[in-house]
């Protein structure tokens, strides 16, 4: 018995680079949209020298709809022009598409966690993930011991929305926008009901028409100002990433 499925067309835009070792579970995890929605998308895989590739064929034959993105030239070197460049990559497919939702994937998450009974929110411009990564794994990141068992990781992105972005310098000398103490997985849940005008946690939906006239720039995190201008974010307490192996 054949099932119907949800009357929505999602376009998909995958990012990847030498994530061999954790597609597997990666992809069990996204593919539920492939079977709910009307999916189609891109690739973005960017010159990896592991498996990454060989797998990405695998399961875009097995999913259907997906397409590798061409990547001609040189790559910016700067990290967030570099983002800014192959997200705009998979932007420029989806217009030729014209879908109702764009999800923008990292595919270098371990796994993707709540996708089984999602539904996107046609009320948000954007709906971001709740991005995790044990403490154990980026505790030398902060001054302090962060406490609880994970961290949002992505604080990068993290802009609140009266346009302030905490922040401290590491050691070396990197400013990182965070907060004095570190947002863990209860913390970011409850302020999950709140707005901010940016954040990603690795897997966002975002409204065709909310972006459609929207490019990602580089100089800062690419999402704050794209995502500000498309009308603020909302963290998703039911959307799950996880970043790092959990030991």
């Amino acid at each position: 018995m054949s099932i119907s499925k949800e009357n929505l067309n999602l376009f998909f835009v995958g990012l990847a680079k030498d994530c061999a070792t954790s597609l597997a579970t990666c992809l069990h995890g996204i593919t539920p949209l492939f079977y709910r929605y009307n999916v189609s998308g891109v690739i973005v895989e960017n010159g990896s020298t592991d498996r990454t590739r060989h797998f990405l064929n695998q399961w875009a034959m097995n999913v259907g709809g997906l397409k590798f993105a061409n990547i001609n030239g040189t790559l910016p070197q700067e990290r967030y022009e570099r983002m800014a460049y192959l997200r705009n990559i998979g932007l420029e497919c989806a217009r030729k598409v014209q879908p109702d939702i764009v999800v923008m994937a990292d595919l270098d998450m371990v796994s993707f966690q709540g996708l089984r009974t999602y539904k996107p929110c046609k009320t948000h411009s954007i709906e971001t993930s709740v991005g995790l990564m044990p403490t154990s794994y980026i505790k030398h990141w902060y001054p302090s011991k962060p406490q609880g068992e994970y961290v949002y990781y992505d604080l990068l992105a993290l802009e609140y929305k009266n346009g302030t972005r905490p922040s401290w310098t590491g050691a070396d000398g990197v400013d990182y926008p965070n907060t004095s103490v570190p947002i863990i997985k209860s913390e970011t849940c409850e302020v999950a009901e709140g707005f901010y005008n940016s954040s990603f946690g690795g897997l966002g939906f975002y409204r065709w028409d909310a972006i459609k006239d929207l490019w990602y720039e580089g100089g800062d995190c690419e999402h704050v100002k794209f995502n500000r201008t498309a009308g603020g974010t909302y963290i998703n307490p039911n959307l799950v990433t996880l970043y790092a192996t959990i030991s």
